[in-house]
């Protein structure tokens, strides 16, 4: 197995959206590598859309 193997993160952002309990909260997925270098990290953000 490759030791710098990606990690998957989960993100809870607040949506702004206040009468509605199921929405108050958005939802993605964030890809980093293990070890980070010093330049810029190729990393990923994912949305979740229902």
């Amino acid at each position: 197995m490759p030791s710098n193997k990606e990690r998957l993160y989960v993100a809870l952002y607040p949506s702004g959206v206040v009468n509605n309990e199921e929405r108050r909260y958005h939802w993605g997925f964030l890809t980093e590598p293990k070890i980070e270098g010093d330049d810029a990290v190729p990393g990923g953000r994912y949305h979740v859309n229902i």
